[in-house]
């Protein structure tokens, strides 16, 4: 009997710390920089395209209450580099669930945006996306502990900060022919101006993305290389429009370089066994621009 009310003791004292451990989303002050640029529309969908050439930095605030249904919403207010906009859409935070709810400025449907309370292998839908928990641990944010949640689609979430590919990427619905006009990175997350979280990033080292980044290399989204297969299981292939020198790197998104390879031929195999399943990043350095792909080792 007494064993039994330890147990129940233990339990209850495990849920009351998972509580008081939350970290919430929606703090006054809280404003996230976001990397914002282009994507090619994939070759499934015909001859590959670039929607749009522009690329900079997104910066989302939040701002004051407001009433939808009854319900209490805080506003996030979108700006583009250093220009205001009047783009702003709504969002909320149910901390004792520890979920939080989006509504885009185009639609009065709520949407669940992040489940902190999911278990590995739960499913996460919000009526546009499903996604799988894969791995749930925790990093060290200053001087916190925060949960980290890694979806199937190696989308990283993380307690009190969202989600790393941006705050309401997940919540914005899959155009035809697959995959997000633009691709999205968070940069940098402050309080109040002080910076709490910088993802580490081999490419972009700032919180603010320069439009003149590098005075001597371009970085380089054309399709001067091509990558294939993508995903791939154990080797890619990289063909190149002439046959000039060049090196190729392969890094996780820790930045960490797993393969460093001087090539010269314009088809060139390069092996991928030993690297885990997961999302990296090749970046191809020639002598005048640096050429940035994402592959998926499944």
């Amino acid at each position: 009997m007494k064993k039994n009310l330890l147990q129940i003791l233990i339990l209850l004292i495990s849920y009351v710390l998972e509580g008081q451990s939350y970290k919430p989303l929606l703090v006054d002050g809280n404003k996230w920089n976001i990397l914002y640029r282009p994507k090619y529309i994939p070759l499934k969908c015909g001859k590959s395209s670039l929607i749009s050439d522009s690329t900079g930095t997104e910066i989302i605030k939040l701002s004051s209450d407001s009433t939808i249904n009854g319900v209490v919403y805080k506003r996030l207010i979108h700006s583009f580099d250093s220009f205001p906009s009047n783009n702003y859409d709504f969002i909320r935070e149910d901390s004792i669930a520890q979920k939080v709810y989006y509504i885009g400025r185009f639609s009065s449907q709520e949407i669940l945006l992040y489940d902190f309370k999911v278990k590995i292998k739960d499913t996460v839908n919000n009526g546009y996306y499903t996604n799988i928990a894969d791995t749930i641990d925790s990093i060290k944010i200053g001087t916190q502990l925060r949960k980290r949640i890694r979806l199937n689609n190696y989308i990283d979430w993380v307690e009190g900060i969202g989600a790393i590919n941006g705050l309401i990427t997940s919540a914005i619905p899959i155009p035809l022919c697959d995959g997000m006009p633009y691709v999205r990175l968070l940069l940098c997350f402050y309080n109040k101006d002080s910076l709490i979280y910088q993802p580490y990033n081999e490419v972009y080292l700032d919180c603010f993305y320069h439009t003149t980044y590098d005075a001597v290399r371009s970085i380089n989204y054309k399709t001067n290389y091509i990558l294939y297969p993508n995903p791939s299981n154990d080797k890619i292939t990289i063909k190149s429009d002439n046959d000039e020198q060049y090196n190729v790197e392969i890094t996780d998104i820790q930045g960490q370089i797993l393969i460093n390879k001087i090539l010269l031929n314009q088809s060139s195999q390069i092996s991928l066994q030993g690297i885990k399943s997961g999302i990296y990043f090749v970046r191809i350095i020639n002598n005048k621009d640096i050429f940035i792909y994402k592959i998926i080792k499944e």
